[in-house]
């Protein structure tokens, strides 16, 4: 049995009546008998059924209280954290564009084309990247010509075969973008809000850049404009109209139209449709 003031047996308690006698403890023993004190600590009854502290079994009670606590905290910090905005990195410089919603989604009938179509006039330059169509050239550490091979990085050798996007400057001239670069690149070319399908035609040579079938030519301003060059499904390549949207419409790059140009967007009465 136990007595209701503490966990210790009730004979523990005997006192006098069995020559112990109590001070700072029990001092226990019979007469002409060195007596010996038993020092005992009172532990409240609840607290047995857990382990007492100094015992073995408080121990891991104590170890695996102190494991609720810190899981509990760090998912408090973690919480903290996300609730604002952070990522546990660094800062970035680069800023994702939400796509944009046309206003209605354009569809010729060709599977190839309909796609990496819509998605150039969403904005998405994210699921414009999976759609990229890229090229292997080999690389220079000191490109030139008219038609310059991409720029070699420290760590190439000299024509080594590198994978690349083409896309054409105000110059005629083809500037080689790397993978990682590339969805700066649509966000630069059509990450605006004023995008909208000028036309859409089967080029002819030397139109015809980067083994293009299609080209979709792209207004996104009152004279800017971006041809997006389109292959078995895939994005190609850009070239920037540099204020001139009609010269991507020109006679002379239009074998056929697949979609004839809006009204002030370009001429092209020569094409046939």
């Amino acid at each position: 049995m136990y007595d209701k003031r503490s966990s210790i047996p009730r004979d523990v308690h005997a006192g006098p009546g069995r020559g112990c006698r109590r001070l700072a403890g029990w001092e226990c023993g019979r007469p002409g008998q060195q007596r010996r004190r038993l020092h005992i600590k009172r532990v409240a009854p609840w607290r047995m059924a857990g382990g007492v502290a100094g015992t073995p079994t408080g121990r891991i009670l104590t170890a695996m209280t102190y494991r609720r606590l810190t899981l509990i905290l760090l998912g408090m910090a973690a919480a903290l954290l996300v609730a604002c905005g952070g990522d546990g990195g660094g800062s970035s410089s680069s800023h994702t564009v939400s796509p944009r919603t046309p206003e209605s989604k354009v569809s010729t009938g060709i599977g190839d084309l309909d796609q990496p179509l819509n998605t150039a006039l969403s904005g998405d330059e994210i699921e414009m990247a999976r759609l990229t169509g890229y090229q292997r050239a080999n690389c220079s550490p000191f490109p030139s010509g008219d038609s310059p091979p991409p720029l070699c990085r420290s760590e190439e050798a000299d024509k080594t075969s590198v994978e690349v996007f083409g896309t054409v400057g105000c110059d005629g001239k083809v500037a080689w973008v790397r993978p990682e670069a590339v969805p700066d690149a649509y966000r630069s070319a059509l990450g605006g809000d004023t995008v909208k399908l000028a036309g859409v035609y089967a080029p002819k040579p030397p139109a015809n850049r980067f083994d293009s079938q299609y080209v979709a030519v792209m207004t996104t301003g009152s004279s800017s404009g971006v041809a997006v060059y389109i292959r078995n499904g895939r994005i190609g390549g850009l070239e920037d109209a540099c204020g001139n949207v009609s010269r991507l419409l020109g006679p002379d790059r239009v074998a056929s139209f697949v979609i004839q140009p809006t009204p002030g967007a370009g001429t092209a009465a020569a094409a046939t449709p």
